[in-house]
């Protein structure tokens, strides 16, 4: 009980760190071309930090999106399998996925360590901070995919 509390307590938060990231989004962008119509200038930082924030919506929303099984999937196949066969398949379709996302994370490292020496030019703000979200997106992902297998291989593997 206690572990799914603290699991909707992540997904909570998941939600308010979206909300705020797509509000901050919009307002930046709104004020930017109210700003360049009204006054003839706008805030110079506002595209970059807006463009961080899209960076950091699109990853952890797919987050979101793959604990909810709300992310594009092909089941024409699967529908139609069942017993063990279904089972199997399932778990290669997790251990794909895993291979993946541990591509995503090792590919993420290696350009977050080359990204830590590049900083936005109108905030200043290291790009290392939003290469940290596909980081964090494929070990959140790689995480759901170990306890969705697993999940499989309980509920389905005494069949």
């Amino acid at each position: 009980m206690e572990e799914r509390m603290s699991e909707g307590l992540i997904t909570k938060a998941l939600h308010y760190v979206l909300a705020f990231s797509l509000a901050a989004m919009v307002l930046l962008v709104f004020l930017n071309a109210v700003l360049r119509y009204a006054a003839s200038s706008g805030i110079t930082q506002a595209e970059e930090l807006s463009r961080y924030f899209f960076v950091w919506t699109s990853f952890l929303g797919t987050i979101v999106a793959f604990k909810d099984n709300k992310h594009v999937g092909v089941d024409i196949v699967i529908t139609k399998l069942t017993g063990k066969v279904c089972l199997v398949v399932d778990i290669i379709g997790y251990l794909l996925m895993m291979f993946v996302v541990a591509i995503m994370a090792w590919g993420g490292y290696n350009y977050f360590l080359i990204a830590m020496t590049s900083k936005g030019p109108a905030t200043g703000i290291p790009f290392s901070y939003v290469v940290l979200a596909l980081i964090v997106a494929a070990v959140a992902m790689g995480i759901l995919c170990i306890q969705k297998a697993y999940q499989e291989l309980m509920s389905k593997g005494g069949e």
